[in-house]
């Protein structure tokens, strides 16, 4: 699916992982991310690793088009809402 802009101004959304990813397959972006740890009762300091889902952000320029979605980005309500407005404009699937 691609999105085309009809206005004069870049549009940017971040896909929320609770609207997009709720009840299938999760678009986000894992990510591993080194954390500083430190215990207060022995004084020691260590890392550990965390692995977490970052959320995917569309940017559509001023009067141009997105990349290819996934159709699932239009369960975002910014999208959905900018759809309806006529704002944006869906050409594919």
């Amino acid at each position: 699916m691609v999105l085309q802009n009809r206005t004069n101004r870049m549009r940017v959304y971040t896909l929320a992982h609770d609207e997009v990813c709720a009840g299938g397959d999760c678009i986000c972006s894992p990510v591993e991310h080194t954390q500083q740890v430190h215990d207060g009762k022995t004084g020691v300091v260590g890392v550990r690793q965390i692995f977490m889902n970052v959320p995917r952000s569309v940017h559509v320029p001023a009067r141009g088009v997105s990349e290819d979605l996934p159709e699932v980005a239009l369960k975002s309500r910014q999208i959905a809402a900018d759809i309806r407005a006529r704002v944006l404009v869906q050409k594919g699937s």
